[in-house]
Formats: structure tokens, C-alpha cells, sequence
């Protein structure tokens, strides 16, 4: 009899495993579909603050994170160090609301990389300004889904599309009062070299994290400092 028990132990732990092995499967084939996916619908873009891991695996995150990054558009290296910098933004700047003061932080940022988004008017040449309001739409709409209202509306979404060669910034409410569209406009311009050729990874990951530098500057009120020129083509 105790070797049939030590044998159903056996299997029990077989099938764990067997279990185990399907489900990251499962998890892999999703991640290498979503990798591979060209155009995005805003109601399909994964959540990298999802309490639901696969979810988060789609943005190739595996923790909670800001930055959803489903077509590796930069490195897992670069989103970690564009984590770390937005999580010292929240804890160490100051937005002017009383829910921030009370609860001690400050503006906080997220990130969508994609290959290319998909537009609202369908099979029609877009001129640039067409294709900024597209990007503004699906930033909008994206920002809703993802519950981006945080304490007080604080919040700012970085949007990237590699195809469209788009960079675009939302600012909710109170983050806006702060950091102006004429001051994205400024800094934009000022890391543009960043994003010329759209297959270096390590280019847009450092031209983002730049964008984000620049932006807590303004946060801290360091104009001069968030508004000068990138010195060469890259640092």
C-alpha cells in the first residue's frame, strides 16, 4: 500500500506539470501571435498593469509594468529602465492636487509600442494632420480602457507606432496643466533623432527613455535643461 501511495504522489506531480507545460504553451503561442501582429485595434491591446499574468505577458512584461511592448519594438533591458524611471516620476515629482499630496505621489506615465495602429477611417490617404488626430483617437481610446484616470487625472500616455512613424503624447487634465502640448511639441522635435530609423531598437529605446527624462524635467520645472537639442544624431 505505500508504494501505491508514493505512486499516485508520482502522477499527481505528472500532471502538474503536464498542466503547467500546456498553459505556458498556451501563454507562447499568444505572445508570438501578438509579436508578429501588424495592425492593432485599441479593444485588443493587452494591459501591462493587468492583475491577470498572461495578459501581462502579451506586453511582454511579466510583472506589473507601464510599458506595453506586444511586437518587441524595444528590449525587455530598455522597458526596465523605462520602468524604473516612470516609477521614480510618480514617487518623486508633485501634482497639484490634493489626492496626490494626501497620498504622496506624482504624475504618473505609460507606454504602447506597437507596429502600426489601426485608423478609424479605413482605406483613405491620410495626410499628417489626419494621422496625428487618428493617433490622438486611439491614445484617447486606449487611455480609457486601461483606466488611465488615476488619482486626479495626473496621468500621461506615450504612444509609439513603428509602421506610422508616430509619436504621440496624451496628457490627462492635470498632468496637461503641467506639461502644456506646445512643451511635447518642443521636446518631440528635440529627441526626433532618436526615431529616424525605426529598426533600431536600441535607438527608440533610448529615444523614449530621453522623452521621458525631459518630461519629469518639466515636471521639476527645469525648463532650459527639457528643451535643449540632442547633441549629434545620438548620444
Amino acid at each position: 500500500m505505500p508504494s501505491a501511495k508514493i505512486q499516485m504522489g508520482k502522477w499527481s506531480v505528472l500532471v502538474l506539470v503536464a498542466i503547467a507545460v500546456a498553459l505556458a504553451e498556451g501563454v507562447n503561442q499568444y505572445r508570438s501571435r501578438d509579436e508578429f501582429r501588424q495592425i492593432w485595434n485599441y479593444t485588443d491591446f493587452p494591459d501591462p498593469q493587468s492583475p491577470n499574468e498572461e495578459e501581462r505577458l502579451r506586453c511582454h512584461r511579466h510583472s506589473i509594468s507601464s510599458v506595453c511592448n506586444p511586437n518587441n519594438i524595444i528590449s525587455k533591458t530598455d522597458a526596465d529602465a523605462i520602468d524604473n524611471e516612470i516609477t521614480k516620476i510618480y514617487k518623486e515629482t508633485q501634482c497639484s492636487c490634493h489626492e496626490c499630496y494626501k497620498n504622496k505621489h506624482g504624475y504618473a506615465i505609460r507606454v504602447a509600442l506597437i507596429n502600426e495602429f489601426e485608423k478609424f477611417r479605413k482605406n483613405a490617404p491620410l495626410s499628417k494632420k489626419e494621422l496625428l488626430w487618428e493617433a490622438k483617437m486611439f491614445t484617447y481610446l486606449l487611455s480609457q480602457k486601461w483606466r488611465m484616470q488615476g488619482s486626479c487625472n495626473e496621468t500621461v500616455l506615450i504612444f509609439y507606432s513603428k509602421n506610422d512613424n508616430v509619436l504621440f503624447t496624451l496628457t490627462r487634465e492635470i498632468a496637461g496643466k503641467k506639461l502644456f502640448d506646445r512643451d511635447i511639441a518642443r521636446i518631440s522635435m528635440a529627441v526626433r533623432s532618436y526615431f529616424v530609423n525605426s529598426d533600431d531598437t536600441r535607438s527608440i529605446g533610448d529615444g523614449l527613455l530621453e522623452l521621458i527624462r525631459r518630461y519629469r524635467l518639466i515636471f521639476d520645472g527645469k525648463y532650459q535643461e527639457a528643451f535643449k537639442s540632442v547633441s549629434g544624431t545620438k548620444p
